[in-house]
């Protein structure tokens, strides 16, 4: 089992992390009224949907993303139902 010493250390982390900077540099072409901060996966899935129904964002770029963040989802919800194999800190790893 690998031993965690950061959530920085997790895959999840790192695919989510690298998916919102992705966000955050399209967002930036958006109008000033509608650039928004992201938060959890699901609410981000349907921001990027009012993206594209608003033009902001093209339908491919935001399938793109959009799929990336099943995937993000996915591996949380393997986390939870397996809490055991995520823990940070825990005995043996510091």
């Amino acid at each position: 089992m690998a031993k965690f010493r950061s959530h920085r250390d997790l895959e999840v982390y790192q695919l989510a992390f690298e998916t919102a900077m992705e966000i955050f540099e399209v967002t930036k072409g958006f109008p000033r009224e509608e650039v928004y901060s992201e938060a959890e996966a699901a609410e981000t899935q349907t921001w990027l949907e009012f993206s594209v129904k608003c033009g902001y964002l093209e339908a491919e770029a935001a399938r793109s993303l959009y799929k990336v963040y099943d995937r993000i989802l996915g591996k949380l919800v393997v986390m939870i139902q397996q809490p055991e194999k995520w823990v940070i800190g825990g005995k043996g790893t510091r």
